[in-house]
């Protein structure tokens, strides 16, 4: 949020049997943290349930804090983004490599949070069925 109020709004969407937009999940925090997204996806998955479900989000700011400094930070964020927009496998497995050699920890943590479900070479579903930009 901008202005006076420094807030954070997670809000969480789907389309309803007529292809129209409805909210499920909205909640308004103090900032945007590991701490307060994961309790919001724990309440959004008890609204969800079981379904099959596919998130998109923006490149959340509470993800920042993990790298202390600048150009580490960078570094890091541009090797995420040769990993999640690779659109080949082979493309995919040169930038892990690369990761790996940066940061074995994270490249570990990427690994273990199912890229098939962000990265591009790995996601296997349709990704063009609806597309919109709030």
């Amino acid at each position: 949020m901008s202005g006076p109020y420094k807030d954070a709004l997670f809000s969480a969407s789907s389309y309803d049997a007529n292809d129209d937009m409805f909210p499920l999940a909205y909640g308004l925090f103090s900032s945007e943290n590991y701490k307060d997204w994961l309790w919001f996806l724990e309440k959004l998955k008890m609204v969800i349930g079981e379904r099959d479900v596919i998130i998109i989000s923006n490149k959340h700011q509470g993800l920042f804090v993990v790298f202390q400094r600048k150009e580490r930070k960078e570094n890091a964020l541009q090797m995420l983004d040769s990993i999640a927009y690779a659109r080949l496998d082979c493309d995919y497995e040169v930038a892990m490599d690369t990761l790996r050699t940066f940061n074995h920890d994270l490249a570990k943590w990427v690994e273990e949070n199912n890229p098939q479900h962000w990265a591009i070479s790995k996601f296997k579903k349709m990704r063009w069925d609806k597309i919109n930009e709030s």
